[in-house]
């Protein structure tokens, strides 16, 4: 929010350049909890769950997992014809999601298809693996048909919403694990904030697959669900043993302040500031770990020229990881402090990869707007000598103006951002 350092062509000399803000003007989401903003906030304020025993995507080759799957998802409802059969080759699951949801969102701002054609509106799109299944099903062709061999790129998901929705500005597809979404956003409202951009669509998408599943499971990362072993995929709980995977897809319509003012929208919230790092142990290290999250919240309140006390609340990344669920929690308690607010949605929604941050995002954004923060479902047993202390298993109504999100990867990626209420001007 402060000064760029930018190159003046004309004077080859370097020049102040008031970074711009950035604000958002709609959401949309795809989620086991609902299909739009307030169907999710509703959800999670209520206690709902969409976390239950996975029976598809091959999951009975598999050992017992929990996850959230989208178990009503008819993209009929979202798409066209000609995008989902042949001859075009049809849309991988992932991409339906995103497709969906970027439609939810593009109405939410009142961007119509006359506006995408006269303005350039780009898309940047988070994703952990985009549609694997597609990747592993083309691999097993005997004959291989040279249609379906676009499904399996990384940015398939992105390309394909871009075509569907006119979207003829940047396309960028954003891979960093569990924090894809959140730094996808980062990506989005940097590009606007240094004048490269006046309008992104950001935000991530992730579907649930047997490979996906499988690579989890052997990995020891996901919640067992069988009647041997305790099943546990609640964040912050001492008992927790494990995330539970999950699918969906949210996205954010950000905006140059000024120009959508101009236009007559309304802002939802603001983006002030986020920090990005990385924890070269591979997020092995419980001292590496701790400093590294700790330092992109930091970061986050640097870049928006903030102080801690001015954040009302924190949307956790903690999804039921036996370690970084502890290590986030003391992020947390030595960057803002051990009182401030706590939330964590994956309680509910569970472990949604690429989607997260974004899902995380949309959620702030109506607890901000509601003043209604959700409860965190299923935290009974607190570890020894835990260092947070406003977790409530129950909603709570709370002067809300400010929030910072965290999406934190098994890997060593840490990312949090800040969003707040829109200036009253």
């Amino acid at each position: 929010r402060g000064k760029q350092r930018v190159c003046d062509p004309e004077e080859s000399r370097e020049v102040d350049r008031v970074a711009a803000r950035v604000v958002v003007t709609g959401t949309g989401v795809i989620s086991s909890l609902g299909d739009s903003p307030d169907a999710l906030h509703t959800a999670l304020v209520a206690g709902q769950s969409g976390i239950q025993p996975i029976e598809q995507v091959g999951a009975d080759r598999l050992d017992p997992v929990q996850g959230g799957p989208i178990c009503e998802f008819s993209p009929e409802n979202y798409l066209e014809e000609q995008h989902l059969k042949p001859p075009i080759s049809p849309m991988p699951r992932v991409a339906q999601f995103s497709v969906a949801a970027l439609q939810r969102t593009l109405e939410a701002a009142n961007v119509p298809v006359e506006m995408r054609r006269e303005q350039a509106i780009g898309l940047v799109l988070g994703t952990m693996f985009c549609s694997v299944g597609a990747i592993a099903q083309f691999d097993r062709m005997d004959r291989k048909k040279p249609l379906e061999f676009a499904n399996t790129v990384i940015n398939a998901a992105a390309g394909k919403a871009a075509i569907c929705h006119q979207l003829t500005g940047v396309n960028s597809t954003i891979s960093t694990g569990l924090t894809s979404g959140l730094h996808a956003m980062a990506y989005a409202a940097g590009l606007i904030r240094s004048g490269q951009a006046t309008a992104l669509l950001a935000g991530g998408a992730e579907e649930l697959s047997f490979e996906s599943l499988y690579g989890f499971s052997q990995a020891g990362l996901a919640c067992p669900a069988d009647d041997k072993q305790n099943s546990f995929p609640i964040p912050f709980d001492a008992r927790r043993n494990g995330f539970a995977p999950g699918e969906g897809a949210a996205f954010l319509m950000l905006e140059e302040a000024e120009s959508a003012r101009a236009r007559g929208v309304t802002a939802l919230a603001e983006v002030r500031g986020q920090g990005n790092l990385y924890d070269t142990s591979g997020g092995q290290d419980p001292k590496s770990a701790v400093e590294v999250m700790a330092g992109a919240m930091r970061m986050a309140l640097e870049d928006a020229g903030m102080d801690a006390s001015a954040i009302d609340c924190v949307s956790a990344a903690a999804n039921g990881s036996v370690r970084h669920d502890r290590w986030e929690a003391q992020a947390i308690a030595a960057t803002i402090g051990s009182r401030v607010p706590v939330i964590a949605i994956k309680s509910m929604l569970g472990e949604t990869q690429g989607a997260g941050g974004a899902l995380q995002a949309v959620s702030l954004i109506e607890s901000l707007r509601t003043g209604t923060l959700p409860g965190h479902v299923g935290w009974e047993q607190p570890e020894e000598d835990f260092p947070l202390e406003a977790i409530s298993q129950q909603h709570r109504d709370l002067d809300l103006r400010c929030g910072l999100i965290n999406a934190i990867g098994f890997d060593g990626h840490c990312s949090s951002l800040i969003l707040s209420l829109p200036d009253e001007e």
